[in-house]
């Protein structure tokens, strides 16, 4: 839920720390280097424990790293060690830790009235000697391999993008997380047939690409006698009635899609813990990065409100129950009607600007059941006054009001909005508090306290309020939290007949539910199972299907309405058009 920039941290092994591009996302966000510095430190951690795992020298740990990454990522990676790798190998002979390497590259420095950060322990030397020491290095190493009037420039600032080579990766990257949008769309109407960058990983796979009323969600034209317009895989005429089978199996079914407007929770954030766990790292470990990388570190394709697929890489796995899927199941007419909008990093004032890429036509689209969820970003931020950059509850009433408009000039009638309260993310603090992160565990060096702190310290925490053993604080976020949620809930019930083409509801949110539920068949102390290992913030895969059983029970006892009929020819359409295409 991060706002940006977590996600760099995230992928610090999509390259070696010196030719990592994403220190171009948000890197003047935080103070003391930030996200670039976190990013290198985190990277040379692994660098050096890879080295003691394989009992091999860091040079060797560097080219094992590189050779590990997919074909296209090595020539980057090759070019770092090319530039930086004798001065990183240099200074680990010389005993130096990856925070005084980083700060001696200048990634990391110390502002004025600021403390230094470190995330691992100090060298027996002390931090500050040693990195006034590998400063002096790191001078004559520059030096000594540019020229001149580059060496100079990279001693007063750092910029990973001006290095040969590097600035095509920059840019391209830099448009991933910026836009939002689908990569490819000819048509322009929302949707696409590749499945990363905002492709079919997150809505529906266009089946026709140059013709923008054909899409997923779209009312049939002339019955899909010919063309499925709708992308559901149902179309043509039974030979025997000569019935279109749209109109057969679909039409007085009440097909209704799935909208998901939210934070890095709606949109299943995940940072594999196999990149930070050096004893897990192998050839295999990043075969599929550009594909995570695409997708900005999210996973809308195996999440609670948009999931559709199992998978079981070596990198995620556990099973995938979602709203969407459940809705498919029970009537096939609404295969591939699911719009994952959400965004890492989003709340409630983000949304006036991310809502706006959710188009509905009224009159020639389905209905929707749009999910609205903003877990935490409305509490959550990285200023050290944490409390004072919170969202009042008159801005959080405001800011609901002008999605509930938006919403009104998109929506068919017939459409559902379910708004789902925040978080109380105490529970973070207290299943993870005196547990190792990934990066320390195989020298037992750093505690989840311990991030917490040096986040804070750099000012890129993603939740300065929860992420804090401070008790005070993370119960004053927790109230702050609690009366956001209430202006939602109040607002549902307000409004939910004012709009004449949807109804509201609200559920309070399931994440505080399902650790319940864990407990009793896991046992006390348990909960630490259903938490991202890698930023210790977000629900991880089994949370996700558990989040998704909540939400869909409460529908079936409160709001039955919401989910539409079940298609009494579910099985005729499955008989005869088998996946629907698929996905």
């Amino acid at each position: 839920m991060a706002k940006g920039g977590l996600f760099e941290v995230c992928l610090v092994l999509a390259l070696l720390p010196i030719v990592n591009p994403f220190f171009i996302i948000n890197e003047k966000r935080g103070i003391n280097g930030g996200f670039t510095c976190a990013t290198c430190t985190v990277a040379l951690g692994l660098v050096e424990q890879l080295a003691g795992i394989h009992n091999e020298t860091v040079a060797m740990s560097l080219e094992r790293l590189c050779t590990y990454m997919p074909l296209q990522y090595q020539v980057y990676c090759k070019l770092g060690i090319q530039y930086f790798g004798p001065i990183i190998i240099e200074l680990f002979e010389n005993n130096e830790t990856p925070d005084v390497i980083c700060h001696s590259l200048k990634l990391c420095y110390t502002e004025k009235g600021s403390d230094t950060c470190h995330l691992f322990p100090e060298p027996k030397h002390g931090l500050h000697k040693g990195i006034k020491r590998g400063q002096e290095r790191m001078k004559r190493h520059l030096i000594q391999t540019f020229e001149k009037d580059l060496a100079n420039i990279l001693l007063r600032k750092f910029d990973i993008c001006s290095l040969p080579g590097l600035k095509y990766l920059c840019d391209y990257l830099e448009r991933i997380f910026d836009e939002h949008q689908p990569g490819e769309d000819l048509d322009g109407d929302g949707f696409s047939i590749i499945s990363t960058l905002r492709g079919s990983s997150w809505r529906g796979k266009d089946c026709h690409d140059l013709v923008a009323d054909y899409h997923p969600g779209a009312r049939p034209v002339d019955s899909d006698r010919k063309r499925d317009s709708n992308c559901n895989g149902i179309y043509g005429v039974d030979p025997e009635s000569g019935q279109p089978y749209e109109d057969k199996f679909c039409s007085e079914t009440g097909s209704i899609g799935v909208v998901t407007l939210g934070d890095s929770v709606g949109a299943h954030f995940h940072a594999p813990p196999q990149w930070f766990t050096p004893s897990e790292i192998t050839k295999d470990t990043f075969a599929n990065l550009s594909f995570v990388i695409e997708n900005e570190g999210d996973w809308p394709q195996l999440s609670a409100s948009t999931g559709y697929k199992n998978i079981s890489w070596p990198i995620i796995s556990g099973p995938t129950r979602s709203v969407y899927h459940r809705l498919k199941l029970r009537n096939r007419c609404n295969h591939r009607d699911y719009n994952n909008l959400a965004v890492n990093g989003a709340n409630s004032f983000d949304l006036q600007k991310y809502q706006k890429r959710f188009k509905r036509h009224i009159q020639r689209d389905q209905p929707a059941l749009v999910i609205l969820e903003l877990v935490g970003n409305d509490v959550c931020n990285h200023y050290p006054d944490t409390l004072k950059h919170m969202t009042t509850t008159e801005d959080m009433q405001k800011n609901i009001n002008g999605t509930l408009h938006y919403l009104a000039s998109q929506l068919p009638k017939g459409s559902h909005l379910l708004m789902i309260g925040m978080a109380d993310g105490r529970f973070l603090y207290k299943y993870l508090h005196e547990r190792y992160h990934p990066i320390g565990q195989y020298k037992k060096d750093v505690t989840y306290p311990d991030l917490y702190k040096w986040f804070s310290c750099l000012q890129v925490t993603p939740c300065q309020g929860w992420l804090s053993t401070n008790s005070t604080l993370r119960d004053l976020t927790s109230q702050r939290s609690k009366e956001l949620s209430q202006v939602m809930k109040d607002m549902a019930k307000q409004y939910n007949h004012t709009y004449p083409n949807f109804d509201i509801g609200y559920i309070d949110c399931p994440i505080g539910q399902l650790f319940v539920e864990w407990e009793k068949t896991h046992g006390p102390g348990t909960g630490w199972q259903l938490i991202e290992p890698v930023d210790g913030f977000h629900p991880n895969q089994m949370a996700n299907a558990m989040f998704s059983d909540i939400v869909w029970d409460y529908l079936e006892r409160n709001l039955p309405g919401f989910l539409g009929k079940e298609n009494p020819h579910n099985e005729e359409i499955l008989k005869i058009f088998k996946d629907q295409g698929g996905y």
